[in-house]
């Protein structure tokens, strides 16, 4: 039997650009990497580089459909709907996260609530509160009041326990989350710790109003659900890991100078 004619090419292209024998050597390569890409963007945990993957991978693909000399259209313009739709995406949580915020906030936002916030019920969230840098002890919470939410920027605060003993909340904890969100009474004073940063959200300044900032709202209980749980998994915070710092301990005594500490 006579053998059968090849198909005719019927490019997008102009045959010209697409037939030329290297260019279609390299596109089954291109396509194997764009699709690695793509797996690869998969496995970012971080939204902006997770939709930058899929634009470069989808970017690929509609590469190597556009340059066959007999395309599938359907194929084509899939791929690059896809690459359009998570360029825009991409280009969005940019301008959210690094253009709508200064550096010291977006600082704050990726460290302690991108996981859990918008950018957009973060700027509201820092609007409401107050910035301290701390040049002496402090009380931050006192015991039996309704407490004040407070984060950690940098440093710790020292929280006071009715037996003596005490325990320190490090750089990104924060305090009287419990007290802020029902209303309760503190069961310890908070005591800031000299040279340490911190962020605080007054309870009684427009406290009902949150309520009214639903999705701000229930970021913010899954941000202080998270820390709940952090807290009970750490060692710091069970019966045994308690204690009180023994250097504040002997310079209360006076059997220790404030400087004798940095030695």
């Amino acid at each position: 039997p006579a053998a059968m004619s090849p198909l005719k090419p019927d490019p997008v292209l102009p045959l010209g650009v697409v037939a030329n024998a290297r260019l279609q050597r390299a596109l089954p390569w291109l396509g194997k990497a764009s699709y690695c890409v793509l797996l690869g963007g998969f496995m970012m945990t971080d939204i902006i580089w997770l939709r930058c993957s899929l634009t470069a991978g989808y970017a690929g693909l509609s590469t190597y459909h556009l340059f066959q000399l007999r395309p599938l259209r359907i194929p084509l313009v899939g791929s690059g709907l896809f690459m359009l739709v998570n360029a825009g995406m991409a280009i969005g949580l940019y301008r959210d996260r690094y253009l709508l915020l200064n550096e010291d906030d977006a600082k704050i936002y990726d460290e302690h609530f991108a996981s859990t916030m918008s950018v957009h019920d973060f700027k509201i969230l820092m609007a409401r509160g107050m910035r301290m840098h701390a040049k002496d002890r402090r009380t931050l919470v006192k015991v039996g009041e309704v407490a004040d939410l407070i984060l950690v920027l940098e440093g710790r605060a020292q929280v006071l326990l009715d037996d003596e003993r005490s325990v320190f909340v490090e750089r990104g904890g924060l305090l009287g989350e419990v007290s802020f969100v029902s209303g309760g009474r503190a069961a310890a004073s908070v005591v800031a710790v000299p040279g340490s940063r911190y962020v605080v959200w007054r309870r009684g300044e427009g406290h009902a109003s949150w309520a009214d900032e639903e999705s701000l709202w229930r970021s913010l209980e899954l941000k202080i659900g998270r820390e709940l749980m952090r807290k009970l998994a750490s060692d710091a915070w069970s019966k045994e890991g308690l204690r009180q710092d023994p250097l504040d301990e002997w310079m209360d005594r006076g059997l220790l100078k404030p400087w004798d500490a940095w030695v």
